[in-house]
């Protein structure tokens, strides 16, 4: 006990432990759950939670916290980010197509660029034998 009086009396010491046990652990968390979209119960519930924890056992349940943010709350806004940037790509290419279209540039307009006209009938008639 006096080996951890000493030490917590040294001001640099001190300053680590608030930094480590009292600071780190809500400021990692905040950023932590940045990672669920915005209307995730979760985010909500983990800064709840973080309170709820000793604080001796609060850095390491940060962390585990983490990891589970990394692949359960990533993951989701990840895809949503590529899905959205996907769907801008399209619009903006059909936008262009339309465009071309009107100028004359392109195919008629009002029809799809890549649909072309049906092949003309072939005179050869197949016939089946049964």
């Amino acid at each position: 006990m006096a080996a951890l009086l000493q030490t917590v009396a040294s001001w640099p010491s001190l300053l680590l432990v608030i930094a480590v046990f009292g600071f780190a652990p809500g400021f990692c968390l905040r950023l932590i759950v940045c990672t669920y979209p915005r209307d995730d119960p979760r985010r909500r519930e983990l800064v709840a939670e973080l309170y709820a924890v000793p604080r001796i056992q609060r850095p390491l349940w940060v962390a585990q916290q983490l990891e589970v943010a990394l692949f359960e709350g990533l993951t989701p806004r990840v895809s949503a980010a590529i899905r959205r940037r996907r769907d801008q790509r399209r619009t903006r290419r059909h936008d262009r197509e339309i465009q071309k279209a009107r100028q004359g540039d392109g195919p008629v307009a009002g029809a799809h660029p890549r649909v072309t006209e049906p092949p003309e009938p072939s005179p050869v008639v197949f016939t089946g034998v049964l």
